[in-house]
C-alpha cells in the first residue's frame, strides 16, 4: 500500500513519503493492524530516507537517513548555492535545536537549481536495517 501510495503508475499522483505515512496513519489505520502499523512508521520515520523538504530557515534539503530516536530530526544533505555539491552539508538536525523541517515537498516543487543540486528521484527507493537491540554498556559490538 506505501509503495503504491509512493510510486503509482501515474506518477502525477504520487504522494511524498511523508504523504504517504500520514495518509495510511489517518485513513487506512483500520485495515492493518496498529501494532505492525506503528512499528512500520517508526522504521520508516516521519520523514523517510529520500524525502525531500524545506527546512526552518527556509533551505531545501534531502534526507539521507532517518533517526528512529528523534524521528523530527532526520539526517538531510543541504542545498547551498556556495557550497560545491560534492561538497554539499549533511547535517543531523538532531545537533541543531533551532533548526527542524517546515514542510515536506515533491521533487518537481524544488527551484530547477535545487533539484539539480540535490537529484531527487522521481520514483522512492527504500534503505533501512533490521533492528537490533541496543548494547548495554558492557558489550561490545561484534566484529564483521
Amino acid at each position: 500500500c506505501y509503495d503504491n501510495l509512493c510510486n503509482p503508475a501515474r506518477m502525477a499522483c504520487a504522494l511524498t513519503p511523508h504523504e504517504a505515512l500520514s495518509w495510511l496513519f489517518a485513513q487506512a489505520k483500520s485495515q492493518f493492524d496498529a501494532g505492525l502499523l506503528n512499528a512500520f512508521i517508526r522504521m520508516m520515520g516521519v520523514y523517510p530516507a529520500g524525502s525531500v523538504v524545506q527546512l526552518t530557515d527556509d533551505r531545501y534539503a534531502i534526507v539521507m537517513s532517518v533517526n528512529s530516536t528523534r524521528p523530527l530530526k532526520p539526517n538531510v544533505l543541504v542545498h547551498d548555492p556556495a557550497t560545491p555539491r560534492d561538497e554539499a552539508l549533511y547535517l543531523s538536525l538532531t545537533g541543531t535545536p533551532d533548526l527542524g523541517i517546515r514542510r515536506s515537498l515533491k521533487p518537481s516543487q524544488l527551484p530547477p537549481d535545487a533539484r539539480a543540486y540535490l537529484a531527487p528521484r522521481e520514483r522512492v527507493a527504500y534503505f533501512f536495517e533490521s533492528a537490533h537491540a541496543p548494547l548495554q554498556a558492557d558489550e561490545e559490538p561484534a566484529a564483521a
